[in-house]
């Protein structure tokens, strides 16, 4: 699916066109069919970027008990982390490959599995052609009347990322027990273009907060710096936005909150075209009883400009 925006560049001045490029990745390992094509010297068609901005999800958390009869045992989802490659023109690979990998298995997690990362590159390779990996999330029968951590990929992601986000912790406590209340559950967010995600409590963590005993976290007001700068001021307005109910956490969703009558110092009014802006969210991390399928989520934002 691709689309074009128009708005703002760094710092607020000028126009550029964005164009928005993402695909589902099904294959476990590196494929050599598995790509997304960004630009081509010899296709007038696909010209190179002023810039080109990746940004991944790690794969949701394996819910293998959520549907089990024993699954008040185990623990809401942690949130998947959040990776950010930012190319200048000049560096950007004229194709990435990808993938999701496998899910982690056990606790403590076993971080010299490669296969349990998602990654991407410029070969179909976890090797040649400097990937760059995030660990997923484990496996919810992991963790056993205690709470889902998250994996650290902060400290052990592979690749020279440009931000890379740890999602929250999945909170676990025991419903059963009074007050029980089936419509809220502890899952931790995950890390976004907002920043780390949060871990919940009693209720989901937010894209800008921890969950607590009696409220969900709040959402994020802000993007994150060093991520994304080239759209400018249209960062400061786009905001976070709360997961449907108390059983999923934030997932990066968002909202574009533009204040009217907007003007640059010196110059008139204007106005950001931001109907079409788009950005990757991912999987909503669940409650113990809900088992989405675990993806991998992968975009590539696109800048062109004068």
């Amino acid at each position: 699916m691709t689309f074009s925006f128009i708005g703002a560049v760094g710092g607020g001045s000028g126009v550029a066109v964005w164009q928005y490029l993402t695909k589902t990745f099904n294959n476990i390992n590196p494929a050599s069919d598995q790509f997304i094509e960004i630009w081509d010297p010899n296709d007038p068609l696909l010209p190179e970027p002023a810039s080109a901005h990746v940004l991944v999800y790690s794969k949701h958390m394996w819910m293998n008990k959520a549907t089990t009869t024993d699954a008040e045992a185990y623990p809401p989802a942690c949130g998947s982390s959040f990776g950010y490659k930012h190319y200048s023109k000049g560096e950007v690979p004229k194709k990435v490959y990808a993938w999701k990998g496998n899910s982690m298995i056990g606790f403590p997690y076993d971080y010299t599995a490669k296969r349990a990362y998602c990654g991407f590159g410029d070969t179909p390779s976890y090797t040649t052609g400097a990937p760059m990996m995030l660990p997923n999330c484990g496996a919810q029968g992991d963790f056993h009347q205690t709470d889902a951590i998250a994996p650290d990929a902060e400290t052990h992601h592979e690749g020279d990322w440009t931000k890379v986000f740890n999602g929250g912790n999945g909170h676990y406590w025991d419903r059963p027990t009074f007050p029980f209340r089936p419509d809220n559950d502890g899952a931790g967010s995950s890390g976004s273009f907002f920043g780390r995600g949060y871990d919940g409590g009693h209720f989901p963590g937010g894209s800008g907060g921890p969950g607590t005993d009696t409220a969900r976290g709040p959402t994020a007001t802000r993007m994150a710096d060093g991520l994304l700068d080239e759209f400018g001021l249209l960062k400061l307005f786009v905001k976070g936005k709360a997961s449907a109910d108390n059983n999923h956490a934030d997932n990066g969703d968002y909202q574009v909150v533009l204040p009217p009558d907007l003007f640059l110092f010196g110059q008139l009014p204007f106005q950001y075209d931001a109907s079409l802006l788009h950005l990757p969210v991912s999987n909503p991390p669940s409650a113990r009883t809900l088992a989405p399928t675990p993806k991998m989520v992968f975009a590539v934002i696109l800048e062109f400009k004068q």
